[in-house]
This record gives structure tokens, C-alpha cells and sequence, in this order.
């Protein structure tokens, strides 16, 4: 295995993640920058509640695909990488994601480009992340918090496949360090409730 390939493939992960799918539709768009709004997150879920439901989902596709494409090029140019390199080459595409060096460093939650990853390093996995984190929003109706178990569940799973184990304890601390203030806010019940959002929009047609 080239040690050159790898380093450049991890560079190469990162600065892919940097590219913020959300700030250049919004400019594409003309539409107001999400870091000025909102929750003032550069993602899909403020997406969705400041410019509706197409341009949330193509936000969110955009993205999960920038987690896909790193690791599948890294499996494509390097037969023999193992998937603790993969791991690596998510966390860099996260790292990205949540500090873009092309918009001052300030990036979304990381939780996209993950799922894109694990997607291509372990489906099972990925789905398991997906559910969960669908399951956790149906019930309480909070996508942070859906994103926090999602990855605590991913966490969990890898003790299992003890490859990944360190990438994805290093991607469970960003996207947890990254949800710091949502973690606030759910304690202090003042966190923004998806569902209660889609009832107020359904009432107001």
C-alpha cells in the first residue's frame, strides 16, 4: 500500500468536505447565507426550515455523497487499503465538512459526509445509523439528538469490528463536540423541535 496515495487521498478527503453544498445553493440561489440564520448551521435541517423541503433533501444527498467519494476512490486507486485507512479518509472528509478551509472554517455538523462514508466502509452499518437516527426523530422529533445517537450507536457497533474502531471514536467526538450547543439546549428544552415544525406548516396551509 502506498503511504504517498493514502496522505494524498486523506488531503484530498478534506478539502472535498470543505466544499459547503449549502452555502453555494444558497448563493447559487440567491438565497440568504444559513450561517446568518436560523440555527445558523450550514446544513441540511436549517436548510429545510428556512428554504423547504427540496433544497434540505438535495443538501443532504450533495452531502452524503461528499462522504462517499473519498473512500470510493480510495477503494478504486488502492486495492489492498484497509479500513482503518478508509476510517481515516472519513474523518478527514468530516473534519472538512465542519471546518472548511474555503468558508472561514465554519462548517455543519459532520453527520452527512459520515453516513456517506460508512455507506462505502460498512452499508450494514450505515443503515443501522440511518434507522436509528430516523427512529430517534419520529419519536422525540429532535435531529440532533437523532445525530447523536446515530453515531453513539456506530460507536457501539464498531467494538465489533475493531478495524474502525479508532476512526470512528475519533468521528464520534466531533460530531458530539460538534452538537455541544444543541446538547445545551435539549437540557434546558429550548432545542428546535423538527416535527413540531412540520405540524405548524401543515396548520398554516
Amino acid at each position: 500500500m502506498n503511504s504517498i496515495m493514502i496522505v494524498g487521498l486523506i488531503i484530498f478527503a478534506y478539502l472535498i468536505g470543505s466544499i459547503s453544498n449549502s452555502i453555494l445553493i444558497c448563493k447559487i440561489a440567491k438565497l440568504p447565507d444559513l450561517r446568518k440564520q436560523g440555527s445558523y448551521n450550514p446544513g441540511s435541517t436549517n436548510m429545510l426550515r428556512l428554504h423547504g423541503k427540496i433544497l434540505s433533501l438535495f443538501v443532504a444527498i450533495l452531502d452524503i455523497f461528499k462522504g462517499i467519494f473519498p473512500v470510493l476512490l480510495g477503494k478504486l486507486l488502492c486495492d489492498d487499503i484497509s479500513l482503518f485507512y478508509l476510517g481515516l479518509i472519513t474523518v478527514s472528509t468530516c473534519i472538512g465538512h465542519i471546518y472548511p478551509i474555503f468558508f472561514h472554517f465554519k462548517g455543519g455538523k459532520g453527520v452527512a459526509p459520515v453516513l456517506g462514508g460508512m455507506m462505502v466502509i460498512n452499508p450494514i452499518l450505515s443503515i443501522l445509523m440511518i434507522v436509528t437516527w430516523i427512529v430517534i426523530v419520529l419519536i422525540f422529533g429532535y435531529s440532533s439528538l437523532g445525530s447523536i445517537i446515530a453515531i453513539l450507536i456506530g460507536l457501539i457497533y464498531s467494538f465489533f469490528q475493531q478495524e474502525i474502531i479508532i476512526p470512528v471514536i475519533i468521528l464520534a467526538f466531533l460530531i458530539i463536540f460538534r452538537h455541544y450547543e444543541n446538547i445545551r439546549r435539549l437540557l434546558n428544552g429550548k432545542e428546535d423541535n423538527i416535527l413540531q415544525y412540520f405540524i405548524k406548516k401543515n396548520q398554516d396551509k
